[in-house]
């Protein structure tokens, strides 16, 4: 379901003229090779990559950053020995590991079931909650994601603004939080309906509005109000889907200087109707498993 889905997402954010930002990853996994494949000699390296690029008809720099197809070559190409050769390579890549993020322990470090592919992922995460620690003001960001635990780290990461306390901080959730000393008000989706007979769709996004500006209003320092809306696909749940589209959009033109927005769509909820809308919404999408950040490239 998740690889279908994503390819599904993938192709909107391709026909949606949405473009990969540049990773560490590639960079990392293209030197760590050159470094870990020195014992080799470099005749042997050379005539490895020549080889490998020639079966799948990819350049060296393609080859080299896409990790999947490089250890099933090397597989293909020495059989059983390419474990003393990756062995070497994931010594290399988890010193960019360690360097990027301080939070890996001695115990990740020297677990044998944690692979390559594995630390790469890993590095992708932490690019991308720098990321979203890091959104500047009047920023509109879509995360779609199937995982819940990575929509919880996100938006964790998204209001995890280092000492900046007085900063308002607003999540929009379908259940109260359980780190709610993160946030400074919440709202639940099913108040925005509450005693409005019918689910008035226009007094739901009022409510909606009238909460983001009292929040944005008390905002007295130096840094961007902070808001997040935990799984848009409540709307389209409870037939409120056109308007919110609309609303998204609105934000995405109208939205101001010292305000940043998150909003996470949760697609194993997939709806293929509104999706594209959503996407097209924001400049910058990020998609889970593995996490990428993508811009429009409009």
């Amino acid at each position: 379901m998740q690889i279908k889905t994503n390819t599904k997402c993938l192709n909107i954010l391709d026909e949606l003229g949405y473009l990969p930002i540049a990773s560490k990853v590639d960079e990392i996994l293209y030197d760590s090779v050159e470094e870990a494949f020195k014992i080799i000699g470099k005749i042997a390296y050379n005539a490895l990559l020549d080889r490998a690029c020639s079966i799948h008809g990819l350049s060296v720099r393609e080859l080299l950053t896409n990790y999947d197809l490089f250890e099933k070559s090397l597989y293909d190409i020495f059989g059983k020995v390419s474990f003393i050769l990756l062995r070497a390579l994931k010594k290399e890549i988890l010193i960019h590991a360690v360097l990027m993020d301080s939070r890996l322990t001695v115990s990740d470090i020297l677990n044998p079931s944690i692979t390559i592919a594995d630390i790469l992922k890993h590095i992708r995460a932490v690019e991308v909650f720098e990321f979203v620690r890091k959104i500047l003001s009047y920023e509109h960001i879509l995360f779609l994601y199937e995982n819940k635990n990575s929509n919880d780290k996100i938006l964790s990461e998204f209001f995890s603004i280092g000492g900046n306390d007085n900063v308002p901080k607003g999540l929009l959730s379908v259940t109260r939080p359980d780190n709610l000393n993160l946030i400074s008000s919440n709202l639940l989706y099913d108040n925005l309906v509450l005693r409005v007979q019918n689910k008035n769709k226009h007094e739901a996004l009022k409510k909606l509005s009238d909460w983001m500006f009292n929040l944005h209003s008390t905002n007295k320092s130096d840094f961007a109000t902070r808001i997040a809306f935990e799984d848009g696909t409540w709307w389209l749940r409870n037939g409120l889907a056109d308007d919110y589209v609309r609303f998204e959009e609105s934000l995405s033109k109208h939205i101001q200087n010292n305000l940043s927005i998150l909003c996470g769509y949760d697609i194993s909820n997939f709806n293929e109707q509104y999706i594209g809308a959503i996407i097209a919404s924001h400049i910058y999408v990020i998609l889970d498993e593995p996490m990428i950040i993508y811009k429009a490239s409009k």
